[in-house]
């Protein structure tokens, strides 16, 4: 999976080491953001982007955390179970610009 960091000027691609698919329900859920702040612990989330890994059918959820902006994955598997996707260890490969353009 690809995502950009627009502060940093990178992008990362990710190993999400997710090639199994499952057939996913129409379960009814929640509202995506009561669920994505309870899943972050009650932190204030905004939802960025997201993305559909083609091997798995999983649907990933590129969020920001809290007033400090922290950056947060979140995955959506078959029967509509949400998991956070922990950054710390990942496996990816990161691309940056090597002269930025400075913020003004």
């Amino acid at each position: 999976m690809f995502v950009g960091d627009t502060k940093g000027c990178s992008d990362f691609a990710i190993d999400t080491a997710d090639t199994n698919r499952e057939t996913a329900s129409a379960a009814k859920h929640r509202k995506a953001d009561d669920r994505l702040t309870e899943l972050f612990g009650g932190a204030k989330v905004a939802l960025n982007d997201l993305a559909v890994n083609p091997l798995s059918g999983n649907v990933y959820l590129s969020v920001s955390l809290g007033d400090e902006l922290k950056p947060g994955l979140a995955r959506v598997e078959a029967e509509n179970k949400l998991t956070a996707v922990p950054l710390a260890k990942v496996e990816f490969l990161k691309a940056t610009l090597p002269n930025p353009p400075e913020d003004k």
